[in-house]
């Protein structure tokens, strides 16, 4: 991947002009400096040795910022792009290579989204890289709010997300236990692991809430390691959307 890159530190092969709105190309850009950066932090790697790495991270985050791609599809700009971001940032964070000018502009670039608006996993998905801003800047007043928006979706009842029979809306009313629940599980449970130990830990009655959406809910649409397609909505359109055999991870 390192290889491939061009002098200007973009990629050949991603059409930075891109319109589609799913799959969109300029998000390739940012997974490849998350897979750099897992590699250039990973476990026995010695930044201050692997500078040549280093700097291509950092030329390839310029790049970037200098031509900031811009997707049709909200979903990108206000979720997949800033979280992206979040993730290279606090991976990144202990290491010598990005100088604060490039850091403050990229955290500038999760200023997105509103934790307000949006309910269910969609509100999941900010809040996680608002965790991330709040890690990076020492806001704390910006911490609690984020907690509590985050684990504000285990509780059930409301129009989207997590309903009085454990089943899991998303769009208004439309039924998504699929798709949008396994969403809503992976972020709740990856900001709880942030947080636990902490001041900000899961409280047992949230994990109650998630508990039984889990085993009620979630776990109803399985036949094996396929899902109900009854579950999903416009996941019927998706391809192989409907076999999940990693629903247990370590």
């Amino acid at each position: 991947m390192e290889k491939t890159i061009k002098e200007n530190s973009s990629w050949t092969d991603i059409d930075y002009q891109d319109k589609s709105r799913n799959p969109w190309s300029p998000q390739q850009h940012l997974n490849r400096i998350l897979e750099m950066s897992f590699a250039y932090t990973g476990e026995g790697m010695d930044t201050l040795k692997n500078i040549d790495l280093g700097n291509t991270i950092v030329a390839a985050l310029n790049y970037w910022m200098n031509v900031l791609p811009i997707c049709t599809n909200w979903w990108f700009n206000d979720i997949s792009v800033p979280q992206t971001i979040g993730e290279i940032l606090i991976l990144l964070n202990e290491t010598e290579c990005l100088n604060m000018e490039l850091r403050d502009r990229l955290i500038l670039c999760m200023k997105k989204g509103d934790l307000i608006k949006h309910e269910g996993a969609n509100k999941t998905d900010i809040t996680l890289y608002y965790l991330f801003r709040a890690t990076l800047t020492g806001d704390e007043r910006l911490m609690r709010e984020t907690v509590k928006e985050a684990f504000g979706v285990l509780s059930k009842g409301k129009r989207e997300g997590i309903q009085i029979d454990d089943s899991c809306h998303q769009h208004g009313d439309q039924l998504y236990i699929s798709g949008y629940g396994d969403v809503l599980i992976e972020g709740v449970l990856s900001i709880a692991r942030y947080l636990k130990g902490t001041d900000y830990s899961l409280s047992k009655e949230q994990l109650n809430v998630l508990l039984d959406f889990v085993l009620n809910g979630y776990g109803s649409i399985f036949r094996s390691v396929y899902k109900d397609y009854n579950a999903g909505e416009q996941l019927l359109l998706r391809k192989s959307v409907l076999k999940k055999s990693d629903i247990i991870k370590n």
